[in-house]
């Protein structure tokens, strides 16, 4: 997979197949949007290419908000790799990238920069100054431009519906089983091995203790299998 950090770095001139979002997680939903845009991509013979952001714009709209994310850039590069993606645009998110009109920002980043033939995004993407824009916006201005918009609905497992949200929140329960699900996998984190107390040792049971991410989500204080 070939990664871009910023738009001026495309190289590529080739037509492509764009979805567009955070990703965090790479969950279930994100899977099966993935999964979509792939196999029409393959009939047209595009690079499926993703367009997500650093930071998360919630850290740059609502700075006093901590967001803990599911996966930190590198862990979702990998997942987005192991989906079959062929290039992905990690965009700066700025105040400045916040206040394009959603016909200026759909101008330069998916019409000129990323040369966008078919573009799939979730049904509450928004985009533009103020978040103006929506998919309703997005359609229409597809539509003038002679590109194909993909719909896709929201993947619901056992009655909730799949989103970053729910699962960091279900992961702050400890409820990593539900969490799980959503995923379709077990939550993880990566970290370095710290000295401790030593108490589990003492106990019979050794233990790691890990310093990880302050970006990650991490479960409620307990005990899992």
């Amino acid at each position: 997979m070939i990664v871009f950090h910023k738009l001026s770095e495309v190289t590529s001139h080739s037509r492509s197949a764009v979805a567009i979002g955070n990703f965090d997680g790479c969950h279930l939903g994100h899977v099966a949007l993935i999964k979509q845009l792939r196999e029409k991509a393959r009939r047209f013979g595009y690079p499926l290419t993703v367009f997500t952001f650093y930071p998360h714009p919630v850290e740059v709209l609502n700075p006093a908000k901590k967001l803990e994310r599911l996966t930190t850039t590198s862990e979702k590069l990998a997942f987005l790799e192991q989906m079959g993606v062929a290039v992905t645009l990690v965009e700066p998110f700025t105040q400045d990238l916040a206040a394009f009109a959603p016909e200026a920002f759909f101008e330069k980043y998916l019409q000129t920069g990323l040369k966008a033939k078919i573009i799939s995004v979730g049904e509450d993407f928004r985009f533009g100054k103020g978040r103006a824009g929506n998919a309703t916006t997005l359609k229409a201005l597809c539509e003038k431009h002679g590109m194909e918009l993909l719909p896709f609905a929201p993947v619901e497992i056992d009655g909730k519906r799949v989103s970053s949200s729910s699962i960091r929140e279900h992961i702050r329960q400890g409820e990593v089983s539900t969490a799980a699900k959503l995923l379709g996998r077990s939550h993880f984190v990566i970290g370095t091995v710290a000295p401790g107390d030593q108490r589990g040792r003492k106990l019979g049971f050794p233990t790691a203790n890990l310093r990880v991410s302050a970006e990650k989500v991490i479960p409620k204080n307990g005990v899992y299998i």
